[in-house]
């Protein structure tokens, strides 16, 4: 029987920042069987890159707030609480 969830080694995110041509990845083809997003387009035209989607994901499916210093790149997930840190 085929999960609806699957679990990503990194050796295939690996794949896919060294190929030039992403489309002839197995995460790309993942991506399309499973219908999960590898970058996001955000209303400012910035990507978001797929590592830190993973980490937004596993935080929103989790239901778990997440804290970062790296504020820049997180505050565009929407759906992701995020914690407000001082220095």
């Amino acid at each position: 029987m085929e999960s609806s969830q699957i679990l990503i080694d990194t050796s295939l995110l690996i794949d896919y920042f060294r190929k030039k041509n992403k489309g002839k990845t197995l995460l790309y083809s993942l991506s399309l069987k499973y219908n999960f997003a590898i970058s996001t387009i955000t209303e400012k035209n910035q990507l978001i890159s797929p590592p830190d989607i993973f980490i937004a994901a596993t935080a929103i499916a989790n239901n778990l707030s997440f804290a970062t210093l790296n504020l820049k790149h997180f505050e565009r997930v929407s759906n992701l609480e995020l914690i407000a840190l001082s220095r």
